[in-house]
């Protein structure tokens, strides 16, 4: 049987939901109870959640319509929608009228202490080692 390039496989679904998995880890996100599923959707992922619960569902579609399935887009969607789970708390206070601005200054100063976690101290620690020769 010839797989059909615009669809994914179960063995997709666990690149995916392995990918997530990774970048849960990177970023810190443990404060959220996640379910993958891999169900037929508009678009190539999607990430619902609820704030209050700190629950989310990360979905990949069954289709990716006009894209191919490779390694690297399977891989990106899944960054794309931890992304989505980073961004969730600062555009579930955006949309709320009774948020103060205290509120949105703690989510967005949490999205940068994530990304100064992870990309800046990787990045900083790599600079570091290449000045004094040491490597990783």
């Amino acid at each position: 049987m010839i797989k059909n390039k615009n669809k994914t496989t179960a063995r997709d679904f666990e690149v995916f939901k392995k990918e997530c998995e990774l970048w849960v880890e990177r970023f810190g996100l443990k404060d959220w109870d996640i379910v993958y599923k891999h169900q037929q959707i508009e678009y190539m992922g999607s990430t619902v959640w609820d704030r209050q619960d700190r629950c989310a569902d990360i979905i990949l579609s069954t289709d990716f319509y006009s894209v191919k399935v490779t390694d690297f887009e399977l891989k990106s969607t899944a960054f794309h929608e931890i992304f989505e789970l980073i961004l969730a708390d600062l555009f579930t206070l955006a949309c709320q009228r009774s948020t103060t601005s205290e509120e949105l200054h703690a989510a967005r100063h949490a999205i940068i202490q994530r990304m100064l976690n992870y990309i800046f101290k990787k990045d900083y620690d790599s600079r570091q080692n290449a000045k004094t020769g040491h490597h990783r």
